[in-house]
């Protein structure tokens, strides 16, 4: 999705399967154009072996606000795919699974804000990534374990609500 306007997205009980190869495609790319925004929510989503990116967000060219509930990201090289832009990402995402990935959450850039609670995050290569100023917090509910390599959320925890 690459609007050039303020757009607004809704995917509910939907399974994204099989799409591209470890080069190009994946499951689901938000990418406004020049001038655009996007404001999306997955609930309910199972995004499956995606080879390259189950979920790519790219704010280049403009914002972008995601709230995933209720999911499940696997079987891809890159699960949650944050390359980071020079607008906002605001993700945010709860009561979810993140496994089998190459990389379970990947986030980069300093306008990359990400916040987890109630998620289990396993059997990833590396659960967690987090470069280039990015902010991955976490409500301290989660479960990042049993990944080749755990990686860490940003500190400090964010008080439960």
């Amino acid at each position: 999705m690459s609007p050039t306007g303020a757009a607004n997205l809704f995917i509910s009980d939907s399974i994204i399967a099989d799409n591209g190869d470890g080069i190009t495609g994946g499951g689901i790319q938000l990418q406004p154009g020049v001038g655009g925004s996007i404001k999306a929510v997955l609930r309910n989503v199972q995004l499956h072996h995606n080879p390259n990116s189950a979920l790519r967000i790219d704010s280049t060219n403009g914002a972008v606000s995601l709230a995933i509930e209720n999911s499940s990201i696997s079987g891809s090289s890159l699960g949650l795919n944050l390359p980071g832009g020079a607008q906002a990402q605001n993700i945010t995402v709860t009561n979810s699974l993140i496994t089998f990935n190459t990389t379970g959450i990947s986030a980069s850039g300093a306008a990359t804000r990400v916040r987890v609670g109630n998620t289990t995050i396993t059997a990833n290569g590396t659960g967690v990534s987090v470069g280039g100023g990015a902010i991955v917090n976490t409500y301290n509910d989660n479960r990042l374990d049993g990944n080749g390599v755990d990686g860490a959320f940003s500190q400090p925890p964010l008080p439960p609500h």
